[in-house]
């Protein structure tokens, strides 16, 4: 599975939306240093920022145990048990988007818990619903 978690909005920033237009009513060209910067420096959430990034590690590594806890429950599994069907495993990038705000860009696999293995009494359940995510697009990759 493909993933990106991005973070929540700390107020309207400058940006080049699909309509093209800015809600400042300008169209920014790529290289506009304006890009990314609040549109109303006084109510944007600075210290919400900053702490969002300053945390996006403990976030990140938070999101792995609940993923594995989900995965478990949706087996009808401990998490120990889980151990012996399956492994998950996963592959990150942390980087910055023009807002200056971390987000993750991850494949998350689901394996045997030997190589060349699949996954065990994991049976063709469907993927758990994400609770209070602002993810966009998830969506299997293809062999």
């Amino acid at each position: 599975m493909f993933a990106t978690l991005t973070a929540p909005g700390f107020g309207p920033v400058h940006n080049q939306p699909d309509t093209g237009r800015c809600h400042c009513g300008h169209t920014h060209p790529d290289d506009d240093p304006l890009l990314g910067t609040p549109l109303d420096p006084e109510r944007y959430d600075y210290a919400g920022a900053v702490l969002w990034n300053a945390h996006a590690p403990a976030l990140w590594a938070r999101f792995t145990t609940h993923l594995r806890r989900e995965v478990a429950k949706t087996a009808s599994l401990t998490q120990r048990a889980l151990r012996h069907h399956a492994t998950l495993s996963y592959a990150k990038v942390a980087e910055y988007q023009k807002r200056g705000q971390v987000h993750f860009h991850a494949v998350i696999r689901l394996d045997g818990h030997r190589p060349h293995q699949h996954p065990t009494r994991l049976g063709h359940r469907q993927a758990p619903r994400p609770r209070r995510s602002r993810c966009r697009h998830t969506h299997p990759l293809r062999a």
